[in-house]
């Protein structure tokens, strides 16, 4: 085969079914207005950074761990507290046997009453 310089220079031409593989192949203008621009991409940034506030962070979470472990140091211990329980239901219990025992006397109380308001109708003597 004979190569000459007439032949280096000729450029080669697509054919009609050449640009329609390419087409295939690479993105048009019209698939390119699909994507995302700069723009876009900026705003979706500035929107997200604004939600984001919203959410704690590592350093919000941190600071809250501290305030809680300064505001439950003042709380009783579990032993402390069961202990101060036992206290509370020990009172209460005499209570009730305090009660127990004083309820017969008022029942007693009241039916006494109840004679005497028939005795003295209106809060007075009644003299035969």
């Amino acid at each position: 085969m004979c190569f000459n310089v007439n032949m280096a220079k000729k450029r080669s031409i697509l054919n009609k079914l050449d640009i329609d593989k390419l087409k295939k192949i690479f993105a048009t203008k019209q698939d390119l207005k699909k994507f995302a621009t700069k723009q876009d991409i900026k705003d979706l940034r500035q929107e997200l950074r604004q939600e984001l506030t919203l959410y704690a962070t590592k350093f919000d979470l941190q600071e809250l761990k501290e305030e809680l472990k300064e505001e439950i140091k003042n709380l009783p211990t579990k032993d402390e507290f069961f202990s101060w329980m036992d206290k509370i239901s020990g009172e209460l219990k005499n209570m009730r046997e305090t009660y127990d025992l004083s309820a017969p006397k008022i029942s007693d109380h009241e039916k006494r009453i109840s004679k005497l308001e028939n005795i003295h109708p209106q809060g007075q003597h009644a003299f035969p």
